[in-house]
């Protein structure tokens, strides 16, 4: 699986961060096979999905091409906008097409490989769900709800690190020497939390890959940071390697 992560702000301007690893795991059955690295947070000009497990399956690409407006599949601008406003505009809020993934693979005998979902959007106003099996949006209060714990601010998690990560949260909580404010979650102190927050998660052996992949979603769109946390750190590395070459070059 791996590890992901979504933080609301509530303190100053209004914004989402949801950040994730990128590995990928693959197994045949039991066994485990290789590993591999995937994008896992996809976003549009006003939503973001990020999703763990079952990364290779057909349905889930085919519905990552939906979402994408592919043609071939029937799909458009228009069509994805249709799937987005059903589900946040549905009583009880419901992204069917998830339970139709879900169901798709359990059917043909992966029911044990079922995708996990992380949701949010940015218009008509800032929201974010944990999206169940079934296709049910939950917010952060539900789902703490049914966890029988307290969540100080709103933030959701899933994957196999999850855990990890919530240790971490509420580490920094109670922290004497540098505590997190709970009530002063802005969108800069989200993007710091985040990383060494699903960096605590590479314990999990199903989580890493460096880089981290980021989203920001505000009023004023979406923005993916990953590529360029990627390109920094490859760029770093050549510039680290040709520092120590020459440092052993011959005069």
């Amino acid at each position: 699986m791996s590890s992901i992560l979504g933080i609301k702000s509530n303190s100053g301007e209004e914004g989402i961060v949801i950040a994730s690893d990128i590995q990928t795991s693959i197994y045949d059955g039991d066994t485990f096979v290789r590993k591999g690295t995937t994008d896992k947070i996809w976003y549009g000009d006003t939503w973001a999905l990020a999703h763990c497990g079952g990364t290779e399956s057909e349905e889930l690409k085919r519905f990552h091409r939906i979402l994408q407006g592919d043609k071939r599949y029937k799909s458009s601008p228009e069509k994805v906008k249709e799937i987005i406003g059903r589900a946040i505009n549905s009583s009880p809020r419901r992204l069917i097409e998830i339970n139709e993934l879900n169901a798709a693979l359990d059917l043909r005998g992966e029911g044990d490989n079922t995708i996990e979902f992380l949701f949010a959007i940015s218009e008509p106003r800032l929201e974010i769900w944990q999206v169940s099996q079934f296709g049910w949006l939950k917010t952060y209060l539900q789902i703490a709800e049914e966890e029988g714990e307290d969540r100080e601010f709103e933030y959701l998690t899933i994957g196999s690190g999850e855990e990890y990560i919530r240790n971490y949260i509420k580490s920094r909580i109670e922290d004497d020497n540098n505590p997190l404010n709970p009530e002063d979650i802005t969108i800069s102190t989200a993007v710091r939390i985040s990383r060494p927050a699903v960096k605590k998660a590479y314990r999990d052996p199903n989580t890493t890959a460096i880089p981290l992949d980021l989203v920001v979603l505000t009023k004023r769109g979406v923005k993916r940071y990953g590529p360029e946390i990627k390109r920094q750190i490859e760029e770093a590395e050549v510039r680290s390697i040709e520092e120590i070459a020459e440092e052993y070059k011959q005069q």
